[in-house]
């Protein structure tokens, strides 16, 4: 969770080093979102400002996890999130150029988790992502679907592409991953989660990962390669506690495990299982030092 009060700075950290790899944050959407959230300090957001948290707080994310690496392609990708998009995601449309801006925001944030999680990342492939583990090449597909109905379509999609990065990997282990933001149809006006407590907050999002990774556990099967390791459904709101003053922007990840073997038989024993749980704590472990450093 990365309370409101400390987004404002830390977009400013985010700003000086997009200004040193001659990213154009001045005249960028985000240097509104500079404005609005310096303005809202000591009070209380509206709603166009919880859009600007969770914008600012996904660069901030970026900036923490990969502000170490150089690239051209890393910052091809970064031009891309942070000169051009509409000013609000409710702005976007299906099937247009307005959305790739926050579909590249997502591949940046998942490789800034991988980033902070200590794995090696690799910028020369068409994947989303890539990072290296050993002589593993793990291929990450990242999708964020507009409507609830586009789900289908855009797993196969994730799953064609990594059969492609499997038959194309030259001299290493593949394997691969599917990243899949439910947020866009989840809340498409980013509307606040009032709670009281982080019980509540907890039940909340458990019952939202619970009902789509059931509802989806065919589709995630089908036509399933067994060297995907794992669908990952990903889910990032604003929330206001009742008790409280202030914003909180939570992320939540939360795994479908694919397994072609028995799951009694291999729950705590398939070295596969326990390579996946490796790292997702991983992930974990520095998502928590990197917010807390």
């Amino acid at each position: 969770m990365i309370h409101r009060r400390s987004i404002s700075k830390d977009l400013q950290e985010a700003a000086a080093w997009l200004k040193a790899i001659n990213i154009d944050f001045e005249n960028s959407r985000f240097a509104q979102y500079a404005n609005h959230l310096k303005r809202a300090e000591g009070g209380q957001l509206d709603q166009s400002g919880h859009d600007s948290a969770i914008e600012a707080s996904d660069l901030y994310m970026i900036y923490r996890g990969l502000s170490r690496l150089d690239h051209p392609n890393l910052h091809q990708k970064l031009k891309i999130f942070v000169e051009s998009g509409p000013l609000h995601s409710s702005q976007e449309r299906p099937g247009g150029a307005t959305g790739l801006a926050r579909n590249t925001a997502l591949e940046l944030l998942i490789a800034s988790q991988f980033a902070l999680a200590g794995y090696d990342l690799d910028f020369n492939t068409t994947s989303d992502v890539a990072f290296r583990d050993g002589r593993t090449m793990f291929h990450v597909e990242c999708k964020r679907p507009f409507t609830y109905n586009g789900v289908k379509k855009n797993i196969e999609r994730a799953y064609s592409q990594l059969r492609h990065r499997y038959r194309d990997s030259i001299g290493s282990t593949a394997r691969g991953l599917v990243v899949l933001s439910i947020a866009k149809f989840s809340n498409p006006m980013n509307q606040t989660l009032s709670i009281s407590d982080d019980r509540e907050l907890v039940a909340f999002m458990s019952g939202r990962f619970e009902e789509f990774l059931r509802a989806h556990q065919r589709l995630f099967y089908r036509n399933h390669d067994e060297r995907t390791m794992a669908v990952l459904a990903y889910l990032q709101i604003a929330v206001a506690y009742q008790d409280r003053k202030g914003t909180g922007i939570h992320r939540q990840f939360a795994g479908m495990y694919l397994s072609t073997v028995n799951p009694t038989d291999i729950k705590y024993m398939n070295p596969d299982r326990l390579y996946f749980h490796e790292i997702v704590e991983r992930i974990n472990r520095s998502n928590k030092n990197a917010l807390r450093n």
